[in-house]
Formats: structure tokens, sequence, C-alpha cells
């Protein structure tokens, strides 16, 4: 009953835009910015319970509108902090693992026009992804603990296709699918500190840089709500 009352909401509300814009003629806007709103449905009407598909990769549109085609960038940004107890009775330290990563891709796109609302649009992305971790207790053992510390740059490219719903001149709501071909360059440090004072001191493992290549699906779980502006 309460996802039926919120549809009937949201259907009014566009009803309502439509009707402030029938006979205004659109005007010529050159930037878009658009929020990626499928996140927040799924946690607020939560249609695939533990499902983490309708995550999206990114939060943040924004497009350059030109002639021949839009220039595209896209953003997000991610930081979890978890605090870590010792399993040692005599360890009363407070330990946090704390992991960040700023995702951005920039892109082409091309727009076919299928009839009056709705549109297709494809092209191609380039994406970078660097991510850190700080965990002060990845791990205890033999009166050690495990600190770590890694790196994390993942970068490639791949197309991408869209369709999009013109609710009026200005606001769409648009979904797409890519695929894209990565390569990931990693290396990890690991710390092991004594908790006991006569314990020797370890030397610190550095781990081989690791470097792979492999590719990623996106399905199309987004709901990107736009205005041109």
């Amino acid at each position: 009953m309460k996802n039926i009352l919120i549809t009937i909401a949201l259907f009014c509300c566009i009803q309502s835009i439509q009707a402030q814009t029938v006979d205004t003629a659109p005007s010529i806007y050159k930037n878009e910015l658009g929020v990626d709103a499928g996140y927040f449905i799924k946690q607020f009407l939560d249609f695939s319970g533990t499902s983490s598909y309708l995550t999206p990769t990114y939060f943040l549109y924004y497009k350059r509108l030109m002639k021949p085609g839009n220039l595209r960038f896209a953003f997000s940004a991610e930081y979890e902090r978890e605090q870590e107890t010792s399993p040692y009775d005599f360890d009363s330290a407070e330990y946090y693992n704390v992991t960040s990563s700023f995702n951005f891709k920039v892109g082409w796109e091309f727009v076919s026009t299928l009839n009056k609302n709705w549109l297709l649009y494809y092209g191609i992305d380039l994406a970078a992804l660097p991510e850190t971790r700080n965990y002060e207790a990845d791990d205890f053992e033999d009166n050690y603990v495990f600190e770590l510390t890694s790196q994390n740059f993942i970068f490639g490219a791949g197309p991408f296709l869209g369709i999009r719903y013109n609710i009026n001149p200005r606001i769409s709501l648009s979904t797409e699918t890519s695929f894209f071909v990565l390569r990931s360059s990693s290396q990890a440090t690991y710390k092991y500190i004594p908790l006991i004072e006569n314990l020797p001191e370890l030397p610190d493992d550095i781990e081989p840089v690791e470097t792979r290549t492999y590719s990623s699906y996106i399905p199309p779980y987004s709901l990107i709500f736009s205005i041109q502006l």
C-alpha cells in the first residue's frame, strides 16, 4: 500500500511538471546535471532485498551539450571507517580500518531520437578508480597486530548504451548499460606491531606490484534524474 501511494504521488508530480511546460517552447541549454536515484530508490522501496545490484557506480553526472554530441563526466566517492577490537584482553587500544576511493569517468556520447519523448544515446567512456586502504588492524596473531597499507589504481575504457525519457524539455529520466575493459595495479605493505614488550620486531612485508586485466559488465540498474541548465 505504501509503494502504491508513493507511485501515485510521483505520477502526479510528473503530470504537474508536464502541465506547467506543455505550452512553453523549449530553450537551448548547454549544461546538464544528473543524479543517479537508483541507490536511493532501492533504500526507500527495497526492490531486491539484500542485492547490491542497484547500488550505482556513479552518483553525479554532468554533460556539456554540443551539436555533434555531448561531452560527459561522472563522479562518485566512497569512504568507510570501521572500528576493530583486539581479541586480547590486555590490549585496550582502538583500531580503525579506513577505505577511501574516488570514481571518475569521462566520455563522448551521440544521441538518436526515437520519438517525441524517447531518445537513445551511446558512446565510449574512459574510467579511473584510485583506492587506498589504511587498516590499523587487518589481523591479529601471536600477540602481533597486522597493519595494512595498500594502493590500488584501476583504469580502462568501454562502450555504453542508454535510453532516455524526456518528461519535459528540461527534465528527463534515463538508464544505461556499459562494458569496460579494465587494468588494475596494486601494492600492499604489512607491518607487524608487537603488543607485548619482549616480542621481537619483525620486518615489514612489502608485496610486489600486482597487475591484472579484466572485463566488467554494468547492467542497466541506474535511474538517472537529469535537468538541463
